[in-house]
């Protein structure tokens, strides 16, 4: 019987160097401005079906349940695009005020708490400016939104994920994160449940009812 070869860097009997190694976790998403790259490809793509549209939306030669099953992709992308937004506006306050305090931080290296909270006020205005000349609210508007984003984002997965799959419209689920901010987190974990498991019953329910 013919012996294999050893390899003399890997005895036999010793296990190679990846061994008993943990196995890699979920796989990271990419990094925020591949992923600005990617979104801007596409929206430069469908702008021009829009403008250049000759044959994508004539009724003269594609049936209706074509078109319909186009707008439902509309929707569904809508959707995700929806619960995005409040996702980048959270990382945009959460990364300012890293860098306001990094900035500020004494020679040893600490915080004073005083000038920590005035720091901290500073760069959420700085990220509530960013907001508003990004999304072209106002600057009272966007205030609310970052904030009630937030909210959204940290308290309220479920209602957070709805967002994405269409289960509840983008402003409708704003209006229920301002709504619980004068709950602990318990009662919002508590509303944000008792919500997610009524989403099938509320479809017709007003921006308004919701935040109510």
């Amino acid at each position: 019987m013919t012996e294999h070869a050893q390899d003399p860097e890997h005895p036999a009997g010793e296990p190679p160097p990846d061994a008993g190694e943990s196995l890699p976790g979920p796989a990271q998403g990419p990094a925020p401005q591949d992923l600005a790259a990617i979104l801007g490809d596409h929206a430069h793509a469908l702008l021009g079906v829009l403008l250049d549209s000759e044959g994508t939306f004539d009724a003269g030669i594609h049936p209706s349940a074509h078109f319909t099953a186009l707008l439902q992709r509309i929707v569904e992308l809508r959707g995700v695009l929806d619960a995005l937004a409040p996702a980048a506006q959270t990382a945009i306050a959460e990364a300012t005020r890293r860098e306001e305090r990094d900035a500020h931080a004494t020679a040893e290296g600490d915080h004073d708490q005083r000038a920590m909270r005035s720091t901290d006020r500073g760069a959420d205005q700085a990220a509530a400016r960013e907001v508003s000349m990004v999304t072209r609210q106002s600057p009272a508007r966007a205030v609310w939104s970052l904030s009630a984003a937030q909210r959204l984002v940290r308290s309220l997965p479920s209602i957070h994920e709805a967002v994405a799959v269409g289960g509840i419209g983008a402003e409708a689920a704003l209006r229920v994160a301002s709504a619980v901010r004068v709950l602990d987190e318990d009662g919002r974990a508590q509303v944000d449940q008792a919500l997610a498991a009524r989403l099938p019953y509320l479809d017709a329910a007003s921006t308004r009812q919701w935040e109510d």
